[in-house]
């Protein structure tokens, strides 16, 4: 499946015009939430038969090879049904990392029509060899409310923004009462023809290098 798009808080600077924007909060008032820092880099799903992008144009681009090889490794030890999803990082998109131990982080899993909980999450990844997104806070939704985005993130570079998602598991029919985003101010500055001069972030501290 296409990953959902996630909507944006109502203090979020970034953004298109036709992205999603929370206005009323009621839906999260009562969950228990994890914060995690959003990566810069290309949402890619991986089963036990595909990988793919968010776009639908395959996954045999340049900057997609490594990931891909990746993939290859692990895909017979991803369960049935389940998809991992996350961001891969091999690329440089607006922002250059320093210190990635990783080009690949997980922030969700979906199987049956779920999201899992954040810890599911956390073991899937474990189970694969895999990273997750950085964890920022855990609280409730008043707790977060405006919550500016780190100068820096934890990975060197600018911080893109975060993530808030409910820590339990939930329908994915029901993805923006459960997840939203915050992003900095003018966070695609990406030059279009970025993809005809694309360049690999600094790699020297990863662990699951091939």
């Amino acid at each position: 499946m296409k990953y959902p798009r996630t909507p944006h808080f109502h203090w979020s600077k970034g953004g298109t015009a036709d992205d999603i924007r929370l206005v009323d909060l009621k839906a999260f008032s009562d969950l228990d939430l994890v914060v995690t820092e959003k990566l810069d880099g290309e949402q890619t799903t991986l089963t036990n038969k595909a990988i793919h992008a968010r776009s639908e144009d395959g996954y045999g681009l340049p900057w997609q090879t490594y990931m891909k090889k990746m993939w290859a490794n692990i895909k017979n030890d991803i369960p049935n049904n389940l998809e991992i999803c996350g961001e891969c990082v091999y690329a440089v998109h607006s922002i250059e990392y320093k210190k990635l131990d990783s080009i690949f982080y997980v922030f969700g899993v979906f199987e049956n029509g779920f999201a899992l909980s954040w810890k599911e999450v956390e073991e899937y990844a474990e189970l694969l060899g895999l990273s997750t997104v950085p964890e920022l806070n855990f609280g409730r939704i008043q707790d977060f409310i405006e919550m500016p985005i780190p100068n820096e993130s934890v990975f060197g570079g600018e911080c893109e923004g975060y993530v808030i998602r409910n820590i339990n598991s939930f329908l994915i029919s029901d993805f923006k009462d459960n997840i939203a985003k915050c992003v900095r101010k003018n966070h695609v500055s990406t030059d279009k023809h970025w993809r005809e001069t694309w360049k690999k972030q600094d790699l020297t501290y990863c662990k699951n290098l091939l």
